[in-house]
């Protein structure tokens, strides 16, 4: 049963409070529940259009993504999951992936058409 639940935004379009966190287009939530007996579940809830961007919020935010238990991609449009290889790279070590297995099919157009920030 969860205890406690933390959701930290880090990537919006809409600018944020803190002024060192980047505002683009995407979504990238990061989600801890504690789940009581000192045991924590920590998700990434899509990761984003771009990796750079994902890694400076996560950064900005003091939110350890190399402790993530579990990504979970909503669908594959790339502001959801473009950043996911790169964010992978970064873990250093094997992070499940949730998503529909036909997540990254493709849909109507092969390559985003949103440029590097």
């Amino acid at each position: 049963m969860v205890q406690r639940m933390a959701l930290g935004v880090m990537e919006n379009p809409a600018p944020l409070a803190r002024a060192e966190v980047w505002a683009k287009h995407g979504l990238c939530l990061f989600v801890e529940m504690d789940l009581g007996s000192r045991e924590k579940l920590r998700v990434l809830v899509g990761v984003g259009v771009f990796t750079e961007i994902t890694l400076h919020n996560a950064d900005a935010l003091n939110i350890a993504l190399t402790d993530h238990d579990l990504t979970f991609l909503s669908h594959g449009h790339c502001d959801h999951a473009g950043g996911l290889i790169g964010v992978l790279k970064e873990m250093g070590r094997q992070v499940s992936v949730l998503a529909h297995p036909d997540v990254f099919f493709p849909m109507l157009k092969s390559k985003p058409s949103t440029k590097s920030p």
